[in-house]
């Protein structure tokens, strides 16, 4: 359980942010509403389930997005004729 010693000179504000920030990196809150109702192994499995299909989705879009990012700042320097591919990065760098 978390705690929060009052240091010198605070207000009792703050130190009650620092309590909520504290139970909610701890997980408490989150965990006694789940705890509130009985949940069948049913439906527990198929939201562990879902949130992993989400987790996936997530990754993949990331990787995609990194993917088509580098492809396109790497797409400029690619040529096939060696003299053109030496003219445009001088253009590039002057510029």
């Amino acid at each position: 359980m978390p705690s929060v010693i009052l240091r010198d000179h605070e207000s009792i504000d703050s130190a009650m942010r620092r309590f909520k920030r504290a139970i909610d990196k701890c997980g408490v809150i989150t965990e006694s509403r789940r705890r509130q109702r009985f949940e069948k192994p049913k439906t527990k499995r198929r939201r562990k389930k879902i949130a992993a299909v989400k987790r996936q989705l997530k990754r993949t879009s990331k990787e995609n997005f990194y993917k088509k990012q580098r492809r396109d700042v790497t797409k400029g320097l690619r040529f096939k004729d060696p003299i053109a591919s030496i003219e445009q990065t001088t253009v590039l760098i002057s510029e």
